[in-house]
């Protein structure tokens, strides 16, 4: 599924939507159901097989089903895109040279990776 349809970073995994609301247009044979949320919810259900199949165990209170607008490690993601959050380019440029491992673990933090 990785890319096209779902990233993992580390421990969590996020699902990408479709591209297009396709002008909210219902599915063929029921006007209730709109075409962009039926494709999400298909993934969805892919993702949930494999997690099945692997014999993965999720957590139901961290799952975020939907959102316009997710913060994630620094950065916005959104159906625009994915884009920094304002100002962490600054800070990790302005980050001063690491001297000891406890500096590493803070910057690594700072980035998004620790």
């Amino acid at each position: 599924m990785q890319p096209d349809e779902a990233d993992v970073f580390i421990d969590d995994i996020t699902v990408k939507g479709p591209f297009s609301q396709y002008n909210n247009e219902p599915i063929d044979g029921n006007p209730n159901i709109c075409q962009f949320v039926y494709k999400f919810a298909t993934t969805l259900h892919m993702l949930f097989q494999h997690f099945i199949e692997a014999g993965v165990t999720a957590s139901g209170l961290k799952l975020v089903l939907a959102m316009p607008r997710l913060h994630i490690v620094g950065s916005v993601v959104s159906q625009e895109g994915w884009q920094l959050e304002h100002g962490l380019v600054n800070k990790i440029l302005k980050w001063p040279y690491c001297t000891n491992i406890s500096e590493v673990q803070g910057f690594l933090g700072a980035a998004g990776v620790g």
